[in-house]
């Protein structure tokens, strides 16, 4: 058994999110195939599987701990979590922040759903089955052991046993101790992994996979969650195994929120011959080759499988979900605008200071080039190289920077004359102050822009001080502020938003039903094409586009737009019927 102690990039760069989850996964192919300090004649002997995982952490190591399980499951034989939390909203109290407490609620509860990916809480389901114990001391007053027992209980009921998680509450001790991990009851579970001769746990016979983002999540029971149909809402898929007297194991399949899954051919372990997915039977077939499809939103009964693997560069998929932070998952570029004289030095400064700050806290260091420097090796046209999915940080609007110009056809924020921009059909006078940032696909839809930009000189400031360079900074897909930032911090948001991936809005929250209008009217997706109209004019100030659709079918590589308006004065839609939309 080897240990390994991945860095996370930094200590506290990320908690053991994003950039340092990605790390854990950079260190284990590191030490896999380069096996450190092994003589190059011994490295077939001590080969090792980096597929087959025991986890431990403590304290906020802990949090990794039960974050890393809940996620990535298929790869973990057991874990130990020692004196962690489940998530960073109970343990540092986002709800005393002055800003969030002038934020109307709904909103509020935007901002979180762009961090929730993160809450083991919310993925506990997927732990079950997994041998997992929790450890902390009686008297810990740093992380309170309410956390560990919470997590405990979550994981045992979803197990429907009291006794599916070990727990250990050590007598008189704190925070940490120096047998926190290693004493003979530590010993003991590991030994007991170990003695499995390394066999991942068997498949319960009743699951439920939970992601809350496809970006940030592996498969669990051989199960992959693509694709959601509504973004940062929870996507679940119940699994219920059954034996068939003609078929052989099957698996009866009921999802909530998904709009596309597929099997994994690793880990090797019994897999269905057949499954029923919402009541619709299907010969098992794996990915790459076929994955499955819900067609119709408003239908459960729509499921396909297909072989298509081009919907990626036209519709959200790993590489292109949000939040923001996701421009920050691989290796990125970034490009700031010469075209505005007066400008310049601020945006050239703006990117050395995104530089500087990931590297203080992750260890990078991006290139930095002019909007006239730089010459990509991929164009519009070819999408075939590997920087086809590079993310590129933009800094300054169509106005400022060549490649923001070249390139806004893709976006979803147009920006005009005189400063003004648009989203869908709302339009935004250029006032002073006001910040820019958003998430859009690359040219070639496989990886992503951050655009960073503003009206001004104070604007541009303003968006800068928005992109999320920590764990736990609430930024959606996109956000607008005024000049009242710097003061109000996110109560000062003229506008924010998820990108979905399907034409449509859902007014009715009811997965299985048709989308319902405040009207009463009833559409399909295959019908419609739907958009907001403005909304009350005196509510200007008052409201907040709450949710952004976008970048689902491409009809001559131009995205379509699609945005509902919640005002405090009423909400009014108008249907535009659409033959264009490729189905």
């Amino acid at each position: 058994m080897w240990i390994l102690f991945p860095t996370g990039r930094r200590s506290w760069g990320y908690d053991w999110q994003s950039a340092s989850r990605l790390n854990i996964f950079s260190a284990l192919a590191s030490l896999a195939s380069q096996l450190p300090g092994v003589p190059t004649q011994l490295k077939s002997a001590y080969e090792i599987d980096p597929t087959k995982l025991l986890v431990t952490g403590h304290s906020m190591g802990s949090y990794g701990c039960f974050s890393f399980t809940s996620h990535f499951g298929d790869l973990a034989l057991g874990s130990a979590c020692a004196a962690g939390f489940a998530k960073l909203e109970e343990y540092i109290y986002y709800n005393t922040r002055p800003s969030f407490e002038r934020l109307d609620p709904v909103l509020k509860g935007l901002f979180m759903a762009s961090i929730a990916e993160s809450d083991a809480d919310l993925y506990s389901s997927s732990m079950v089955g997994i041998p997992l114990l929790v450890r902390y001391g009686q008297n810990d007053t740093v992380v309170s052991p309410w956390h560990s027992r919470r997590m405990a209980r979550l994981v045992s009921e979803n197990s429907g046993d009291p006794n599916a998680v070990m727990i250990s509450e050590v007598p008189n001790q704190g925070h940490w101790f120096s047998f926190m991990l290693d004493d003979p009851l530590m010993s003991q579970f590991y030994s007991n992994i170990s003695s499995a001769r390394h066999m991942l746990p068997a498949i319960p016979e009743d699951l439920i996979i939970v992601t809350n983002n496809p970006a940030s999540s592996g498969s669990r029971a051989n199960i992959l969650i693509l694709q959601t149909l509504i973004p940062s809402r929870v996507a679940r898929i119940s699994i219920k195994q059954l034996n068939d007297s003609v078929d052989g194991l099957v698996w009866r399949l009921s999802t909530q929120n998904v709009r596309r899954f597929g099997f994994t051919k690793s880990p090797d372990r019994p897999l269905p011959n057949k499954i029923i997915i919402d009541k619709m039977v299907f010969d098992t077939t794996f990915l790459p080759e076929q994955h499955y499809f819900r067609t119709k939103k408003g239908s459960l009964q729509s499921w396909v499988a297909t072989g298509d693997n081009g919907w990626t560069t036209k519709e959200r998929s790993a590489a292109t979900y949000g939040p923001m932070r996701q421009i920050f998952e691989k290796q990125f570029t970034i490009i700031y605008g010469t075209m505005d004289e007066s400008l310049t030095s601020q945006m050239q400064w703006s990117a050395i200071w995104i530089s500087n700050y990931f590297n203080t806290y992750g260890r990078g260091s991006p290139s930095i080039y002019s909007d006239q420097e730089f010459q990509p090796t991929t164009t519009t046209g070819d999408c075939s190289q590997s920087t086809a999915a590079a993310n590129y940080i933009l800094i300054g609007n169509s106005n400022q920077n060549l490649f923001v110009e070249k390139y806004q056809e893709y976006m979803p924020l147009k920006f005009g004359d005189n400063n003004s921009f648009s989203i869908g059909e709302y339009q935004f006078e250029g006032n002073l102050g006001i910040g820019i940032t958003f998430l859009s696909p690359n040219q070639c839809g496989d990886g992503l822009f951050l655009v960073v930009a503003g009206t001004d000189s104070q604007g541009l400031s303003n968006a800068l001080h928005t992109v999320p360079q920590r764990s736990g900074v609430t930024a959606p897909d996109f956000l607008i502020v005024s000049d009242d930032w710097r003061s109000s911090g996110l109560s000062s948001t003229i506008a924010t938003g998820l990108v979905y991936c399907k034409l449509g809005v859902i007014i009715s929250h009811d997965d299985q039903s048709s989308i319902t209008l405040l009207s009463g009217e009833t559409m399909t997706q295959q019908q419609i094409y739907l958009k907001a109209i403005e909304c009350t004019p005196t509510c200007t100030n008052s409201y907040y586009i709450l949710q952004r659709q976008c970048q689902m079918y491409q009809c001559n590589r131009t995205w379509f737009k699609v945005t509902f308006c919640i005002a405090f004065f009423g909400i009014r839609y108008e249907i535009k019927r659409n033959s264009d939309i490729q189905q």
